[in-house]
């Protein structure tokens, strides 16, 4: 099969998942997952048609070696020829392999000290394999998407030295509030991080975060050359495709319906506000003020998307 072959086929297979998610057979979370699993398995497979046959590395090796043992044998027999000591001949043979078990040796001390993270099987795709596959499942998240809101002007008349401190200390900002270890950052960009919680129920933590991080942003105008950072917030939450490397490793990639919500209500925040989805709103509806704003129109699936403004808590409270 070769690769017009093989793209024509994850046409089909994706017209067909496509077809499917029309019909409501499929959600489109759903269907969008499928089509990024199909597209993932197209690449691989893509890849392995480009990729010269191992035939060939066994053929180099075996005339590596067999030029080795001809080079030896010569040298051995000149050595001999001339009456010459073997010393020199043994010691270069000895410190060849001494460079193997070291090299051997080596490569497992890697693999022991890198087994705490990762396990044996992941490892060696990490130093095999040309990619690493993520294991998707749905997990009961809670995901922040951190939006700078004057991006425009913050970088206005900065050096590049300087655009990079101030990025710098932005980043610093947020790991502050978030790395705490409850949360994961996914995702760190230039205007924007994505930050996730494990457990649907973690939406009033992290709202009260996003509430600290908006205070010491406002403690520090005017610190950063001059500049004063403004953020907006979304908080999206429920059942989100979720990618690891393997079980137990908490190397979050997140895709599907939930990203692209948390997306458009990034984009539509102003000025420190929190917009929430639906799911999200019902989980603190009766510890929390909310207003309902415009809705949103997402462009992947032609729908409007509710939302939410959080204003205050109720009796009072606060997370600052």
């Amino acid at each position: 099969m070769n690769s017009r072959q093989l793209e024509e086929e994850f046409k089909k297979e994706e017209d067909a998942i496509n077809k499917k998610v029309h019909l409501g057979e499929l959600s489109a979370d759903e269907g969008d997952f499928l089509v990024k699993q199909a597209k993932e398995k197209s690449k691989r497979r893509l890849a392995r048609l480009k990729r010269p046959s191992r035939t060939i590395f066994f053929v180099i090796a075996l005339i590596a070696t067999l030029c080795f043992l001809y080079s030896f044998f010569k040298l051995y027999t000149e050595l001999d020829r001339l009456s010459i000591s073997h010393i020199e001949l043994y010691v270069l043979v000895s410190s060849v392999f001494v460079f193997l078990i070291l090299g051997h040796l080596e490569l497992n001390r890697l693999e022991r000290m890198f087994s705490r993270f990762f396990s044996k099987a992941y490892l060696k795709q990490i130093l095999y394999a040309p990619e690493i596959d993520f294991e998707w499942d749905q997990r009961e998240l809670v995901q922040v998407r951190l939006n700078v809101k004057n991006q425009i002007n913050l970088y206005a008349g900065l050096l590049d030295e300087e655009v990079c401190e101030l990025n710098s200390n932005l980043l610093s900002a947020v790991t502050t509030v978030f790395d705490d270890g409850s949360g994961l950052i996914e995702e760190v960009a230039l205007g924007y991080y994505v930050i996730n919680y494990r457990g649907s129920h973690n939406v009033e933590l992290v709202i009260t975060k996003i509430e600290k991080l908006f205070s010491l942003l406002r403690m520090h105008d005017g610190d950063w050359f001059s500049k004063s950072v403004r953020m907006g917030a979304s908080v999206v939450s429920g059942r989100l495709w979720c990618g690891t490397l393997g079980t137990g490793f908490q190397v979050y990639r997140t895709m599907g319906h939930k990203v692209k919500t948390s997306e458009a209500l990034a984009e539509a925040t102003g000025w420190e506000e929190i917009y929430l989805d639906e799911y999200s709103l019902n989980t603190i509806d009766k510890i929390a003020i909310t207003s309902d704003k415009e809705p949103v129109f997402l462009r992947s699936t032609s729908e409007l998307i509710s939302v939410h403004q959080f204003i205050t808590w109720r009796g009072g409270k606060s997370g600052i």
